[in-house]
């Protein structure tokens, strides 16, 4: 009994160990694809982050070659990612 309360509770640790390193994972690939869609696009750094993430999502091209290149970068397949970034249309920044 000892034993299956041991295990019980080390797999329940490494359980948010895991879910911590995912999310931390996710929140830096966030910033990377950020931080390439304002170099590529010339994006000023006064533009905030979250404006920049909601004009890239609201389209629906934009919004797919995204997803698809978060995918390419969780996967470590950078040529992948790189070459999807480079599908990205470039909005302007201007007017929002």
């Amino acid at each position: 009994m000892q034993r299956f309360l041991f295990l019980s509770l080390l797999f329940a640790a490494w359980g948010v160990d895991a879910a911590a390193y995912d999310s931390l994972t996710y929140a830096l690939n966030q910033q990377t694809l950020v931080k390439d869609l304002r170099a590529q696009c010339e994006i000023k750094p006064s533009v905030p982050d979250e404006q920049i993430k909601k004009v890239f999502i609201s389209t629906e091209v934009n919004h797919n070659a995204l997803s698809a290149a978060a995918v390419a970068l969780k996967e470590g397949k950078q040529a992948q990612y790189q070459q999807l970034l480079n599908t990205v249309r470039c909005p302007e920044f201007n007017s929002h």
